[in-house]
């Protein structure tokens, strides 16, 4: 154990700390001097947490030292400390230390565990019943409102033997024997064994505790705030993984009621009428008949009031709406009036209105708060619906709409509807436009955050990943007088990071909407992956936008992608000849299971490794440690902007542009709602990039495969960014990958050993080697003899070929016919203006024998693609635009045969309004290719195999693979 001295506050750290991590501490221990917030950035890897907790706690018991005699002289012969009414200067100070998820927090309580404080502080941990309710009853209900009734009523009835067991002190003998610390697995194993309940022991526990540990909601949402057993004014708040913040405010800000759940609370209250029913037949004598009957009319009459909401929801006229500030004023029609002021942003089929114009709208179904609070002796909506969601928890299905329209209405009259609230009314989905989904949505929480600043001491908010910091304050709106970004405890040359602008074939890796759903950029991603992954050891972690963008990527990957023609691999058998592959999975009942299979994979082949397919933001993103060869090397496909067509997306842009002028300046320029935009996408990035390095002595690399990154440096954490090179050719970036990682290979006894050079995979440039593409060595010699074998192959190949070709065309020259002369309007002939068509090989069909091709000797270069395109093709004047093929293919083929090219232009377009009967889609898209097949050979016989391809990506998406895999078995057999 090292004591660290800062500002006279004796630290106990368990080893001698780093700079960095002193320097660390010395701004928590300022923030907390000093009373003010603090926004603390230090790398994933750095100790932060542990620094956090001694740095606070070291702080927290110097300050109990003055009142320690006065309150311990008082305790036994007089009411607790906290009852005592002590002046402020003399009152308890108490640490809440916030994270994320329960899993994050256990890694808290682990490290505190670490330290010479965890003997010497009381500490609670504060969950819900879900996570520390021991009694079966309450944890089979599927929602938190749900669980609390029954809790209540087994409780109300002294029929829970686990809050019994607490009455009794049964915990006592555990508090005593365990050690002061000790997290939720502890303290459910315990509860169970020794029959207490956990969730009550720590609410009471967390009254005297010195820091109490919770997740964000408890604090960030207003009702749960409410509801905490302790008083938190004046207490420290340390939010850690402080960069998910501005997500979870928003999640807690948006509340949405869509129509399934409203149709369940109607149909609960017809199961709590009859089973109400029951209940009194059941107990007819024994019961007061009167309240019972009574108690049955409540639950009828609620059912008329969410009937009254549905059908008004259903009646409320849309189009359009009002979505920045300056709109929002009523207008004479009144607040939610369908005469408003539109907003350029809201579609017809969307409803939005200033947030207060809810409550207008509740009172058209005859909800108002009064009815839902009720009054002095009547029962309000809010009591019938609890009552009926206890009633229904006896039975074999609990309310589950109940609970979340409750929950709804709640969250809406404790509101005070600001400026940033909106209420939204907007279908369900496209299809569904008749489904309304009804939304009250917070657009910016910085009020609410710098009304909860005011309540603490000091606020501490930090993370691996704040940056860009300026941004991250202004979104938060609150002042951070202490601020810190700090350096990494790595060295230099233990992390690798590159821009990646092109794919090894040269086509430009960009994951933009208007690029992403092109054939040639996952190509070109797949091929950049196949090529990095024959470097990278260990584990490799590919970052895609979004889980749309992984999943049609990994669609083509696994197809053959036809235009290729010869290629006999798909980019997924390339990948699996390399390293086994896992996605990442949608259920997160799955995620457990495909982790630990690719853990598995890389610690039997450490070397060889494993990668991994997940979503930036996804579950993969954080929460899981990829440490030392689980995570060697991290890729980033694109930037995960998020969607421009959601109508929360859109408000929230237009309301932040709309208020900047009010906020400080960011950088000398206003915080626009496109800052946040930009700054939303990046942090999450730099989530993805955190999992690389995870303590001082790991290392790993980072290629941002997409050239927009070269413009978001600066937006990178720094730790990054100071080490971030942008490389405009494939190659290059592929030598420093591959030379960054020989650097860290070992032998069996851990020394360094000097690996030789090694050549990139080589291809002989040539399509007919396409199908061996994916087979050629990666060792110098191995690659050279392999390139002139291949040479002198390819060559004899064509030679064949050609000799083929001109037998064909003197036994059947009738296939062979010149291109139709161009004539003016006058019928005279005109010069061909047209380029020769290129037979792909040896010259133009029907000009005699041609003479074969000068082999120059190859080149080593890296594998580019599936298979590698002829010289002809880029001869070939099909065009890049739809337009432009059907000039090209008018040009070269009858006028009959044009006219059944556009018959089945339109067969095509036809078969996107089929849906959901594929094998007719099949069907008739086999029908089609069976012509078009014809009126390619028509057009260009020799060429055929460019033709499909360039047709190919004209046609829609959906149908793209389908189109490929038929005229791939069509041309085979032809």
């Amino acid at each position: 154990m090292t004591t660290i001295q800062i500002d006279d506050l004796d630290i106990e750290f368990p080893f001698e700390g780093y700079p960095s991590q002193v320097e660390y501490m010395r701004s928590v221990v300022k923030a907390l001097q000093a009373g003010s917030n603090a926004l603390l950035e230090s790398p994933t890897g750095t100790g932060k947490t542990l620094c956090l907790l001694c740095a606070s706690l070291a702080w927290l018991l110097r300050q109990k030292k003055p009142q320690t005699k006065f309150v311990s002289s008082m305790r036994n012969r007089i009411q607790p400390p906290q009852d005592l009414g002590l002046p402020k200067s003399l009152s308890r100070h108490k640490i809440v230390y916030c994270s994320r998820t329960h899993a994050q927090l256990a890694q808290v309580i682990r490290e505190l565990k670490r330290t010479r404080y965890a003997r010497e502080i009381r500490m609670a941990l504060l969950g819900s019943r879900e996570h520390m309710c021991v009694n079966s009853e309450v944890t089979r209900l599927p929602s938190a409102q749900a669980q609390q009734s029954m809790c209540n009523h087994l409780r109300g009835n002294k029929a829970c033997r686990f809050f019994r067991g607490l009455q009794a002190k049964n915990f006592e003998a555990f508090l005593s024997e365990a050690d002061a610390v000790c997290d939720l697995e502890d303290l459910a194993v315990e509860g169970k064994r020794s029959v207490f309940c956990p969730y009550y022991l720590e609410r009471d526990e967390s009254k005297d505790a010195d820091i109490v540990f919770m997740p964000y909601n408890y604090i960030l949402d207003p009702l749960l705030r409410k509801q905490l057993p302790f008083d938190a004014q004046g207490a420290v708040l340390i939010v850690d993984e402080a960069h998910n913040l501005p997500s979870v405010l928003s999640t807690a800000g948006c509340l949405n009621l869509p129509p399934t759940d409203l149709a369940h609370a109607i149909h609960e209250c017809t199961r709590a009428v009859a089973m109400q029913r029951i209940v009194m037949e059941k107990e007819e004598g024994e019961v007061d008949v009167g309240a019972e009957a009574m108690r049955e009319q409540e639950f009828a009459a609620l059912k008329i009031l969410l009937c009254q909401l549905e059908t008004t929801l259903a009646a409320e006229p849309m189009g359009g709406g009002v979505g920045s500030t300056s709109h929002a004023s009523p207008t004479r029609g009144g607040p939610s009036s369908p005469s408003s002021a539109s907003s350029p942003l809201v579609e017809a089929s969307e409803f939005v209105r200033p947030g207060a114009a809810i409550v207008e709208f509740l009172a058209k179904a005859l909800i108002t708060e009064e009815t839902f609070r009720g009054k002095p002796g009547v029962a309000g909506v809010s009591d019938a619906i609890s009552t009926a969601i206890t009633l229904l928890s006896k039975s074999d299905k609990p309310a589950s709409g109940l609970p979340r329209v409750q929950h709804f209405l709640e969250t809406i009259f404790a509101s005070d509807h600001g400026e940033s609230t909106r209420f939204v009314i907007q279908p369900e989905t496209r299809e569904a436009s008749s489904r309304r989904v009804l939304g009250y949505w917070k657009l910016d929480n910085a009020a609410e955050l710098l009304d909860l600043s005011r309540r603490f001491h000091a606020l501490l908010l930090t993370s691996g990943t704040l940056s860009p910091m300026e941004h991250f304050a202004a979104e938060m709106g609150i002042p951070f007088p202490v601020r810190l970004q700090g350096p990494h405890v790595i060295q230099p040359g233990q992390l690798w990071s590159g821009v990646l602008c092109r794919a090894p074939a040269g086509g430009v890796l960009n994951g933009s909407y208007a690029f992403r759903t092109s054939i040639d950029y996952r190509i070109g991603l797949g091929m950049t992956l196949v090529n990095l992954s024959r470097n990278a050891p260990g584990g490799t972690l590919v970052f895609f936008p979004s889980y749309t963008a992984m999943r049609t990527t990994v669609e083509l990957w696994r197809t053959h992608v036809e235009g290729r023609f010869g290629a006999s691999r798909t980019i997924w058998s390339l990948l699996e000849g390399l390293k086994p592959v896992f996605v990442e999975p949608t259920e997160t009942s799955e995620l457990v299971g495909v982790v630990s299979g690719f853990q598995k994979a890389v610690d039997e082949a450490p070397r060889k490794g494993a990668i991994f397919l997940a979503v930036c933001r996804g579950k993969i993103s954080e929460g899981v440690d990829f440490a030392d060869h689980h995570g060697r090397c991290v890729m980033v496909t694109g930037i995960p902007f998020a969607n421009t067509t959601d109508l929360f997306v859109r408000l929230k842009r237009e309301y932040l542009t709309e208020i900047a002028p009010r906020r400080p300046l960011v950088g000398g320029k206003p915080f626009t709602g496109d800052s946040w935009y930009r700054n939303e996408a990046m942090r999450a990035v730099n989530q993805c990039i955190g999992r690389v390095i995870r303590h001082k002595d790991d290392y790993g690399a980072v290629v941002l495969a997409d050239e927009r990154f070269a413009q978001q440096l600066e937006n990178l954490s720094e730790w990054v960014s100071a080490r971030t090179a942008v490389y405009r050719e494939f190659r290059e970036c592929y030598v420093e990958v591959s030379q960054f990682f020989t650097r860290y290979q070992r032998t069996t006894n851990g020394l360094a050993r000097q690996a030789k050079p090694e050549i990139p995979f080589a291809v002989v440039s040539n399509p007919s080697v396409a199908a061996t593409a994916a087979c050629v060595p990666s060792s110098a010699d191995h690659a050279k003899s392999f390139a002139t074998e291949k040479e002198l192959r390819t060559q004899e190949e064509t030679q064949a070929l050609q000799r083929r070709r001109l037998e064909e065309a003197n036994e059947h020259p009738s296939r062979v016919r010149p291109p139709p002369e161009e004539t003016d309007r006058n019928g005279s002939h005109l010069p061909s203006t047209r380029p020769p068509i290129s037979s792909g090989i040896g010259g133009s069909p029907g000009c005699g024998p041609p003479a074969l091709p000068k082999m120059e000797r190859q080149k080593l270069v890296v594998v580019t693609d599936l298979c590698t395109e002829p010289p002809e093709r880029k001869a070939l004047t099909l065009g890049s635009t739809s337009k432009e093929f059907c000039t090209f293919l008018k040009e070269r083929v009858s006028t009959s045969s044009y006219d059944g090219f556009k018959a089945a232009l339109k067969e095509i377009a036809e078969l996107r309004r089929v849906g959901a009967d594929q094998g007719l889609v099949k069907e008739n898209m086999r029908c089609v290719v069976d012509r078009l097949s014809a009126i390619f050979l028509e057009a260009d016989a020799a060429g055929i195999s460019v033709v499909v391809e360039v047709f190919s990506r004209h046609i829609p998406e959906e149908l793209r693979a389908l189109y490929c895999d038929l005229m791939h078995s069509k041309t085979k057999r032809t």
